[in-house]
């Protein structure tokens, strides 16, 4: 489970959180403040959704983020792999919900003038 707050960049589920050097918080529509989450040792992808405090198993586009299916999300909530695995790229391909950000926000949450829009 997500905190409500920014991630502290801690492990979960034995996932390594890449330490992001640029923006990495995001304003939506659909769901208010998100921060993005990618593990280093598998690639999966991830955000936070502070309102609620769920962790999605997402895929990143360029401008958006796709929630991908229960079951997926279900498989990549259990323990890290340790690996980029051959069947997360199709389930990457099983995208249900499309979250654009309106709005970057830099790593310390002040607004930036780049829209996503």
């Amino acid at each position: 489970m997500a905190a409500d707050t920014p991630s502290k960049r801690t492990s979960w589920n034995r996932h390594e959180w890449i330490q992001a050097t640029g923006e990495r918080l995001r304003a939506t529509q659909q769901m208010g403040l998100i921060e993005q989450l990618q593990c280093k040792r598998c690639g999966r992808d991830f955000i936070d959704v502070f309102s609620t405090g769920d962790r999605k198993a997402v895929f990143v586009s360029i401008l958006s983020f796709w929630i991908l299916a229960p079951e997926v999300a279900e498989r990549w909530s259990e323990a890290c792999p340790g690996r980029h695995l051959e069947s997360d790229d199709e389930d990457r391909n099983q995208r249900t919900v499309e979250i654009r950000p309106s709005l970057a926000l830099s790593k310390i949450g002040t607004p930036t003038c780049r829209s996503f829009a």
